[in-house]
């Protein structure tokens, strides 16, 4: 009876280390991820140093088929930690680091955290000397056919994209398709409601005054917010008409801390008498050193021949040496930033191809805003409208 009591005894303590063992990596759970089952590489409820010696288990595995039968508690897609679409060593050092932190959420895991909480912008430094970038732009969606159809050729042909949009299209069907821009590393931007003119004089039901306009942009960027959980950076001017004699947007771009974004050079998609090889040659044929603005769209109409334009141009393109990136990265990639709106009518200047770099205009002309945290750090994420933060410009 007294050895009995003994091995009780040691069991209870067995018990009493493994209860101990599990509860530390209890603490450091996946909270504010936004997708907590990166990470989970065990299939069990919360995260610890067991999924690292799992996952290095599978990686030293010369038959990671042969792996998983024999552990069918292993969760490949989890696997990938750091969401680039590969399991490697680099996965490990994720999990590393989410454990030694103190505040396991400010380590992003999976490819949603990667791209919205987390979003790293390329640098020079992550280019082959003597790339050239360009920035394809799609205005009038979103819809579940040719936006679908545009987003499926980017991600197989590896370009990104920015998306100007219209909420008015916003519905339970496109919604999807909006956060799959933002997750798969698109931007998306106000191009306003209903794509209603802000101010050609000669447009019947365009807006007539400042405050419809203002309104129209605010309503626009909250929407895409509530849908995305990412402020829009920059507004498009439907039909390109910039206010009109009135001025209606003058200065709102200063105040709601917008950039106002044109395009460099249009393929005329929209266009009945183009073919997709009219499209393609436009671009083809058109190459600019430092790249550009390209406009073409995704809604309005038939784009079929638009989403097969995109195979004719973008591997050619990308043979040359060009990466089509974001409009906004395509401004950080070169070191400059978009002009303040002229007014008039006027076109912002960044409607042509990008710029010289910062301080090199003749004359000067003001860049905006005058705030490296602008660029260098997304803080789009923020529940704070950008309209009400207060911006050194």
């Amino acid at each position: 009876m007294k050895f009995k009591r003994i091995k009780v005894s040691l069991l209870s303590l067995i018990m009493l280390v493994g209860l101990v063992t599990v509860s530390i990596p209890m603490t450091t759970a996946v909270e504010g991820s936004a997708s907590p089952q990166y990470g989970h590489v065990r299939g069990a409820a919360y995260i610890s140093a067991a999924d690292i010696t799992m996952l290095r288990r599978y990686l030293a595995s010369s038959d990671s088929n042969g792996f998983m039968v024999q552990n069918p508690n292993f969760n490949r897609d989890n696997a990938d930690v750091d969401g680039n679409g590969v399991i490697d060593a680099a996965d490990v050092e994720r999990l590393r680091e989410y454990l030694a932190a103190t505040d396991p959420s400010t380590v992003t895991l999976g490819p949603r955290t990667e791209l919205i909480s987390g979003r790293r912008y390329p640098q020079l430094s992550d280019f082959p000397s003597g790339t050239r970038f360009i920035a394809l732009t799609f205005d009038d969606g979103p819809n579940t056919e040719y936006t679908v159809q545009i987003l499926n050729e980017l991600s197989r042909l590896g370009a990104k994209a920015t998306f100007y949009v219209n909420p008015v299209r916003f519905s339970e069907d496109t919604l999807p398709v909006v956060r799959r821009m933002i997750e798969e590393g698109h931007d998306v931007c106000n191009h306003g409601w209903d794509h209603t003119s802000f101010g050609n004089d000669l447009t019947t039901g365009r807006h007539t005054t400042r405050q419809a306009a203002r309104d129209d942009v605010l309503r626009t960027s909250q929407a895409i917010f509530d849908a995305t959980g990412y402020w829009p950076w920059s507004f498009r001017a439907p039909f390109f008409e910039w206010g009109g004699q009135s001025n209606l947007l003058l200065g709102l771009d200063r105040e709601l801390n917008m950039a106002f974004i044109d395009s460099g050079m249009d393929t005329n998609d929209w266009m009945d008498t183009r073919t997709s090889r009219d499209i393609a040659n436009t671009i083809l044929n058109n190459p600019n050193p430092r790249g550009g603005i390209v406009l073409m769209h995704d809604c309005g109409g038939s784009r079929q021949r638009t989403v097969d334009a995109l195979e004719m141009f973008i591997p050619q393109m990308q043979a040359r040496g060009y990466e089509f990136v974001t409009v906004r990265e395509l401004f950080l990639l070169q070191d400059v930033m978009p002009e303040l709106f002229q007014g008039v009518n006027a076109w912002p200047r960044v409607n042509q191809w990008v710029p010289t770099r910062r301080g090199q205009w003749e004359p000067p002309i003001p860049l905006w805003p005058n705030n490296p945290d602008w660029w260098n750090r997304d803080w789009w994420t923020n529940s704070t409208p950008p309209w009400e933060r207060n911006i050194q410009h």
